[in-house]
């Protein structure tokens, strides 16, 4: 708790103000926010900078980081720039960065997951082995992020000649779990995954399915309550409409209960489609990523392929499909026909993989098969559901995210 206090104490020289939330060590998930009384929607809750806090009127604004104590492509010191190609990443920049310029506050690397929780809880430092059991998109998502991390220190090595590439690595991997989506006129003209941010003391946040809400302008970054909270209840952030694939690549963690949940119908469709078909796809950039969600829109990029399995020897439409149109052959229906069967291929897929699991269980790896053994039957409940038809329902699709 001393550690705590005096992140907090340094927060405070910057012109940080909780009020009605502190950091808390939490049995089982590190440290997270949480309330110390009763949070009312509209109450002020943690304040940067208090002097250029802006209050909507409904007086529901929570946390506000004004632009001066973000850190992002802004902040980035000019000799960096200077050396660094003009196609590295922010991502990468941010962690050269925090390398050549760690936190003021010394206490806050003492409170940031260390490089051993990356290693047991995050599949890019798992032996391969275990990689290859993961589910599909968790494994798709694991090749980007090692694409990307290799692109990002090929560039951080040329400025940073002598630092380790395992140093490089976890700095890389605290930006890219701590960092904040910021998107504002300036940050616009940059690619998606460059408008990032590092926000003190607001990452100590912890995720949930439905969590406070953020947005953000020129002038500050606003952390926003979504509903009362009791004290010592902890109080969450949501990082976005994530699948628990996603959430396990990116995070090292998967929801017990996440309504935006999916699987995926790659090796079960990929399998089936014609040459033909993979062609007609490829050229609409609907080939592959065919995941099955809630509520199966007709013209979702698995439906779509279903259908042109349904469609026989008859003539794709392709384009009328994308729009979700039925037609004359009725394939819409008879694509939602065949689902159970295709279900039915992915949850052999699923056991194939908890058999392989079990095999190759052993005790230096076993809370890693755990969470893969979790993690594969999270996705039989949800072939399950889907086959019952009982998907579950999806709120509305938000923009609240970190990342």
């Amino acid at each position: 708790m001393a550690t705590t206090a005096s992140l907090l104490q340094w927060a405070a020289n910057q012109g940080v103000v909780l009020d009605g939330v502190e950091p808390r060590s939490i049995s089982g998930r590190g440290l997270g926010m949480v309330a110390t009384r009763h949070i009312n929607v509209r109450d002020e809750q943690l304040t940067f900078a208090i002097n250029l806090l802006t209050i909507s009127q409904d007086g529901d604004v929570v946390v506000t980081v004004p632009t001066s104590a973000i850190r992002s492509r802004h902040t980035l010191p000019k000799a960096l720039m200077a050396k660094a190609a003009t196609n590295m990443t922010l991502h990468g920049l941010l962690a050269a960065d925090l390398l050549l310029h760690p936190q003021s506050s010394g206490v806050w690397g003492k409170l940031v997951p260390s490089l051993a929780d990356f290693e047991s809880s995050t599949p890019f430092f798992w032996p391969k082995m275990l990689q290859e059991l993961l589910p599909r998109e968790a494994k798709n998502l694991l090749r980007k992020q090692q694409t990307k991390f290799q692109q990002d220190w090929h560039h951080a090595k040329k400025v940073l000649p002598d630092l380790a590439e395992q140093e490089y690595l976890y700095s890389w991997f605290l930006v890219g779990t701590r960092s904040f989506y910021y998107e504002i006129e300036e940050t616009l003209s940059y690619p998606s995954h460059d408008r990032l941010a590092l926000l003190p003391v607001a990452d100590m946040f912890n995720h949930a399915s439905a969590g406070c809400s953020v947005a953000f302008s020129t002038e500050a970054y606003e952390i926003t309550a979504d509903r009362a909270y009791q004290a010592g209840e902890e109080v969450y952030t949501s990082y976005g409409t994530h699948s628990n694939d996603f959430l396990l690549a990116e995070y090292g963690f998967v929801l017990p209960d996440n309504p935006w949940d999916q699987l995926c119908l790659d090796k079960v469709l990929l399998a089936k489609l014609p040459p033909q078909h993979m062609t007609a796809l490829s050229e609409r950039d609907l080939l592959g990523d065919f995941m099955l969600r809630a509520n199966l829109a007709p013209g979702d990029r698995t439906c779509v392929a279903m259908r042109g399995l349904a469609s026989g020897g008859g003539v794709p439409e392709w384009d009328d499909w994308m729009h979700g149109r039925e037609d004359a052959d009725g394939t819409l229906a008879e694509a939602r026909a065949m689902l159970p069967g295709f279900l039915a291929e992915f949850r052999g897929d699923v056991e194939d993989h908890r058999r392989r699991i079990t095999e190759l269980r052993d005790d230096a790896n076993a809370a890693k098969m755990d969470v893969l053994l979790q993690r594969w039957n999270q996705l039989d409940e949800l072939a399950r559901a889907h086959g019952r038809g009982k998907q579950q329902s999806r709120g509305k699709d938000t923009k609240n995210k970190i990342r």
